[in-house]
C-alpha cells in the first residue's frame, strides 16, 4: 500500500474549493497542544509535518474535526473560515430552484354577515315573542390544499456552531375561529385577519368555579381573534436543517412562494 502524503487536498462541501487532511504519527500528538474547532488555523497547527503545505490558500483554513487515520497515523481536518458572511451568503453553486407539492392553509380574507328583515326570526326574550332579522354569512377565502410550488434551497457552510439568530425559519400557524349569533354558528381553521364577534349571552352571570381562577370571565366582552401570524399566504422559509459533515456544518434552507389560485368570493359558507 502507498504511503499517504502527510498533508493532501480534499473535496470541499462547496464545489471548486478544498480542505484539507493533515496526517501525523500518533506518537508526535501532545495532549499539552489542543485545537480549538472553528480557530486554531492551519499556519498555527502545533505539530511539525514532513512536507508542510506552504501553498496559500490553505493557511487560514480552521481547524473542525479530528480522527483516526491509517494504522499509526492521526489525522486533522481544515476547513475554509468563512466568518460571519458565511452564514448570510449561500453558497451559489449549491443554490437551485425547484418545484414540490406543499401544503397551504386555508385563508379567511374577509368574513361579515347580512341581516335580511324579510325573513326574520322568531324569538321569546322576556315573556314576550319578538322578531328579529336572520343573519347570512359571506366569506372570501382561499381554498387550503396541496398545491405545486416554486421554491428555492440554499446552502451555508460554517467551521462554528451556527448561532440562534441565523436562522430564519417562519411557518405559518393557523387558528381556529369560531362564531355562534342568532341563527348562524360555525368554526373554521386559517389563516385570517383580526376578526371580532360581539357577545350574544348579555343576560344571565358567570358560573363560579367553572374555567380559570385567575383569569375570570367577564360578561359582555367580544369575541377577539387576533390575526395568525401570516394572515394570508406568503413567501416563506419553510424549512431548515442542519448537518454537521467532517465537522463543518451544512445549514439547508428552503424558501417557498405561494401558488397562484383564485380566491372564492362571496361564499354563503365557510
Amino acid at each position: 500500500m502507498a504511503e499517504q502524503a502527510p498533508t493532501e487536498p480534499m473535496a470541499s462541501e462547496s464545489p471548486g474549493e478544498y480542505d484539507l487532511v493533515v496526517r501525523i504519527p500518533k506518537a508526535n500528538v501532545k495532549g499539552d497542544k489542543p485545537l480549538v474547532p472553528g480557530v486554531t488555523t492551519y499556519k498555527n497547527f502545533p505539530y511539525a509535518q514532513r512536507a508542510r503545505c506552504n501553498e496559500s490558500w490553505c493557511q487560514d483554513h480552521v481547524f473542525v474535526i479530528d480522527n483516526d487515520g491509517a494504522p499509526g497515523m492521526h489525522e486533522f481536518w481544515f476547513t475554509k473560515d468563512r466568518g460571519a458572511a458565511g452564514l448570510q451568503n449561500p453558497i451559489m453553486s449549491r443554490t437551485d430552484n425547484g418545484v414540490k407539492v406543499h401544503e397551504w392553509h386555508p385563508v379567511l380574507l374577509k368574513m361579515g354577515f347580512v341581516e335580511d328583515p324579510k325573513q326574520p326570526l322568531t324569538l321569546e326574550v322576556g315573556g314576550k315573542i319578538v322578531e328579529v332579522p336572520r343573519l347570512f354569512g359571506r366569506y372570501h377565502k382561499l381554498p387550503g390544499g396541496l398545491y405545486a410550488s416554486r421554491m428555492k434551497i440554499e446552502v451555508f457552510l460554517s467551521p462554528r456552531m451556527i448561532p440562534d439568530t441565523t436562522f430564519k425559519l417562519n411557518v405559518p400557524v393557523p387558528t381556529t375561529v369560531s362564531w355562534e349569533m342568532r341563527n348562524v354558528s360555525g368554526s373554521i381553521t386559517c389563516l385570517h385577519p383580526h376578526i371580532r364577534f360581539p357577545e350574544t349571552q348579555t343576560g344571565g352571570r358567570v358560573l363560579p368555579n367553572a374555567g380559570t381562577i385567575d383569569r375570570p370571565i367577564v360578561l359582555n366582552e367580544v369575541q377577539d381573534f387576533p390575526a395568525t401570524n401570516h394572515p394570508g399566504w406568503q413567501h416563506h422559509v419553510c424549512d431548515e436543517d442542519v448537518q454537521t459533515i467532517r465537522g463543518v456544518r451544512r445549514l439547508v434552507r428552503t424558501t417557498v412562494w405561494p401558488p397562484k389560485v383564485r380566491r372564492i368570493k362571496n361564499s354563503a359558507g365557510a
